[in-house]
């Protein structure tokens, strides 16, 4: 694929995308498709049209009344997909999109690459798309910096869907690894991986713990990127779940729910995702994030249901359920970063709870914090990007949950089983320190509607953890 701009010399164009609004003026030719029924601007609609030997493609972005960041984000995600790309393609940004110019633009280019995204690396009949190229049109010489940066933020949400993607017998914690250095080699961030005695060497035992029980050995991830200029400045924490298979333990998952596992290092992918980008940019930030990689199997060296373990800042903890490891190897990883990374604040992305769908579905990622300002930046970085994040409340009685009589914490507190997970992952947070803790579970990924459906990664949070983080970073 290759982005082309205005100033570019091109031979021609096989398709040019248009967006249309329902109550814009229509044209002519379009007043006569609306007449018959069959373009009205509708959002995601899609109506294609010959005109001078090009193909032109106009898509609906619904009515200016309703039209925000959510509802463009899905005319966009609708009417690319309708539309084969491939060869020569020009998209006519000279449009009123109704809402923020700027913001308009941020999620156009994104959904434009996201649309370019197909996982068919096992398919021997898989498409190559190095023929395509993009042409932009219709913007000012401020606006070609958002569209190039909206392009690697939608780059970089393809890597994050295509290393949820990956099967588990392929994407082990070792290959992970191995991805996050060439990555981190091709971009310009610094990676460090500790094999599993250097692990225990730094005393992460519930991390270990939950990794006892496979053959694929744990891998645990340090990547950094400072840019130049915030050598002097804090950084910023964060930590990406990173189970690459959860067959849940002795507290074995049904098959039904096993199926889809490989999709458990989400939050790795994110904040991976999220490295990328900001390096790719050379962002100003100074930025540190941490995956714990292994897989959650059952053999005879595994833990058990009724054991007590130690975890890395020195509490223990009594493991009411084995599929409950998610916490387990996140409270390690927490505690590295904010003991020998010296974060200033952190955020952790994890698939964390199957309760979490059951707050928020699909559309929407419930979070805890225990800063209402880190939250409120969150929640303006996720609207920019099309990312809706929902704050649950923290009370006294669900931190007393995670309490044990037989050990300090543990990893089965009850319900709402979402907020006592993610309290029991930010043990180690001081209440001084901006924390932010995303549930993904919901969100990392959703059935395509296809005659055999498959699970499609959904790159979500890796955008708007790179708007966050540049913010914060300030």
């Amino acid at each position: 694929m290759k982005i082309l701009w205005k100033e570019d010399k091109f031979d021609e164009i096989n398709i040019k995308i248009l967006f249309v609004k329902e109550n814009d003026p229509f044209s002519k030719r379009l007043k006569e498709y609306k007449n018959i029924g069959l373009f009205e601007g509708k959002s995601g609609q899609v109506i294609m049209d010959l005109k001078d030997g090009v193909m032109n493609y106009y898509i609906g972005l619904g009515n200016e009344v309703d039209i925000d960041s959510f509802s463009l984000k899905k005319a966009f995600d609708k009417g690319f997909k309708k539309i084969k790309l491939t060869g020569n393609i020009c998209i006519d940004l000279d449009i009123d999109f109704g809402i923020e110019r700027d913001v308009a633009l941020v999620i156009l280019t994104e959904m434009l690459i996201l649309s370019t995204y197909k996982f068919d690396y096992f398919k021997s009949d898989k498409k190559d798309i190095d023929n395509l190229n993009l042409l932009f049109i219709g913007y000012d010489d401020r606006e070609k910096q958002i569209i190039e940066e909206g392009i690697s933020v939608g780059e970089a949400c393809n890597i994050n869907r295509y290393l949820v993607d990956m099967p588990a017998n392929v994407m082990t914690p070792l290959r992970l690894g191995k991805e996050v250095s060439d990555l981190g080699d091709e971009n310009g961030f610094e990676v460090t991986l500790y094999d599993e005695t250097q692990i225990s060497d730094m005393g992460m035992t519930a991390f270990l713990a939950v990794s006892s029980a496979s053959i694929n050995s744990p891998c645990f991830m340090v990547m950094k990127y400072c840019h130049p200029d915030m050598v002097t400045k804090p950084s910023i924490g964060l930590v990406g779940k990173g189970l690459c298979y959860d067959a849940g333990g002795l507290s074995i998952k049904p098959t039904t729910s096993m199926v889809n596992m490989k999709t458990d290092m989400g939050g790795a992918a994110a904040v991976i995702g999220t490295m990328v980008a900001l390096a790719k940019q050379k962002a100003k930030v100074n930025v540190v994030s941490v995956v714990a990689a292994c897989e959650n199997l059952i053999s005879g060296k595994g833990y058990r249901p009724g054991d007590i373990i130690k975890s890395k800042g020195g509490k223990t903890i009594f493991v009411g359920n084995t599929d409950a490891e998610g916490r387990l190897t996140l409270i390690d990883a927490m505690s590295y970063i904010i003991d020998e990374e010296k974060v200033s604040k952190v955020v952790d992305v994890a698939t964390l709870t199957g309760a979490a769908i059951h707050c928020t579905g699909n559309v929407a990622t419930p979070c805890i914090s225990n800063n209402d300002d880190f939250f409120r930046k969150l929640e303006k970085n996720g609207e920019k990007n099309g990312e809706r994040y929902f704050r649950l409340p923290i009370y006294p009685e669900y931190k007393e949950q995670i309490k044990h009589g037989l050990a300090d914490l543990n990893n089965q507190a009850g319900h709402p089983g979402t907020i006592t997970a993610g309290l029991f992952v930010g043990a180690y947070v001081k209440e001084d320190m901006p924390w932010l803790h995303l549930d993904i579970a919901g969100t990392c990924s959703k059935t395509k509607a296809m005659p055999k459906p498959v699970e499609v990664a959904t790159g979500v949070a890796t955008a708007t953890l790179y708007s966050l983080v540049k913010e914060v970073a300030i």
